[in-house]
């Protein structure tokens, strides 16, 4: 006989993967700096200034375009999509320390792509998915200008209520 939750995860097992989520998003945008460092010597970027400000966000923005620029003569194995979520939570640290926003699990009605977000005050905003689609994101504002990701972060324009 089959009961109601076989197959189905429950709410509290749901909640507790949520929490375990969300503890390895902070943990990993809180080293997110160095990991992208490392990521940028590997390919032959040299060093960037990346202190977790908004005027960093410039720097990284320009690294991460010159990759792309390459990406077609990349080898097929190279992490591209991992570069774009380091950036992705760059970014979302560098808004949270700047405007003593959270790191939280978005239950809203405008979820959409990630769970994991960062509040600010009563909004919320997604910088993983910034960061995922930068590369694509040519009509971004201050994508032709290389300064994309420093609007993403001072303006909330992006954030969802």
């Amino acid at each position: 006989m089959k009961t109601k939750l076989e197959g189905k995860v429950s709410h509290a097992a749901l909640g507790a993967l949520k929490e375990k989520e969300l503890a390895e998003i902070k943990e990993q945008a809180s080293r997110s700096a160095d990991d992208i460092q490392f990521f940028l010597e590997c390919n032959a970027q040299g060093k960037i200034n990346l202190d977790y400000t908004i005027a960093s966000l410039l720097g990284l923005e320009s690294a991460f375009r010159q990759i792309s620029v390459r990406k077609e003569k990349l080898p097929a194995d190279f992490p591209f999509d991992a570069l774009a979520r380091l950036t992705g939570l760059y970014l979302g640290e560098v808004i949270k320390r700047e405007t003593a926003g959270t790191w939280e699990v978005y239950v809203g009605k405008n979820y959409t792509f990630n769970r994991i977000v960062v509040r600010i005050g009563e909004k919320f905003c997604d910088p993983l998915r910034f960061g995922m689609v930068l590369d694509k994101a040519k009509a971004a504002h201050g994508a032709s200008s290389g300064k994309a990701l420093h609007y993403f972060a001072t303006s909330l324009d992006s954030a969802f209520p």
